[in-house]
């Protein structure tokens, strides 16, 4: 995996707190690459604005980070 950005990184510990937060809060350059390298997805959402969420690669990127 390349190494991320402090942005990307912080990002990606943000995304983490809640099952997902709403496009207009995250988005961005580091929202993009993000979802380029497979750690986070955009889903729409019939209901109401596009969420954000971590995908399983995302999660498992903070746990290596982690140790």
């Amino acid at each position: 995996m390349s190494r991320l950005t402090s942005e990307q990184s912080f990002l990606l510990k943000w995304l983490e707190k809640e099952e997902s937060s709403a496009l207009g809060e995250c988005e961005g350059q580091a929202l993009t690459m993000l979802i380029n390298l497979g750690l986070a997805e955009i889903k729409d959402t019939s209901d109401g604005p596009w969420r954000v969420s971590l995908t399983q690669a995302g999660y498992a990127t903070l746990a290596e980070q982690s140790s």
